[in-house]
């Protein structure tokens, strides 16, 4: 008798060297199910992913945060903007892993700012009162957002 289940799928993660790593062990058919069109072949690139705006991306990215913007094949685009495009592209796998709210959260870093645009803000907001409080406030805010409330 043949077993229903899809076979597990291989996943890869990427790892700070940029290189995708194979994790052990593979997918449970229950998680892979929805990948499964991908097995065995590329999935569709969107035609503003290629390595070396990737690279860039991501530089400009560490550099100016949610405040700068990206590159594209055809020009420039807003944080905002590329991340409503990645979103869309990603929202049938996300529904189908049930994780859209989750994924959807992303839009709260792009409005708010980042950690460590939050960070910079305490600090600025208190130098007046001298660096070494300035600092001691901000890692009372790292401890208060870190903590579970």
């Amino acid at each position: 008798m043949a077993d229903d289940k899809p076979e597990a799928l291989p996943t890869e993660v990427p790892i700070d060297d940029d290189q995708p790593r194979r994790l052990e062990p593979d997918l449970p058919p229950e998680i892979a199910s929805p990948l499964a069109p991908f097995a065995g072949a590329s999935p569709p690139t969107p035609a503003w992913f290629d390595r070396a705006i990737a690279v860039e991306n991501k530089w400009r990215a560490q550099r100016y945060g949610v405040q700068g913007s990206f590159v594209t094949r055809t020009g420039g685009i807003a944080v905002s903007e590329m991340l409503d495009r990645i979103l869309g592209f990603v929202a049938p796998d996300a529904e189908a892993l049930g994780c859209a709210e989750q994924v959807g959260n992303c839009r709260a870093i792009v409005v708010e700012g980042t950690s460590a645009d939050a960070q910079l803000r305490i600090f600025t907001e208190n130098k007046h009162e001298g660096a070494e409080i300035a600092l001691h406030k901000v890692t009372r805010w790292i401890r208060d957002a870190t903590l579970v409330a």
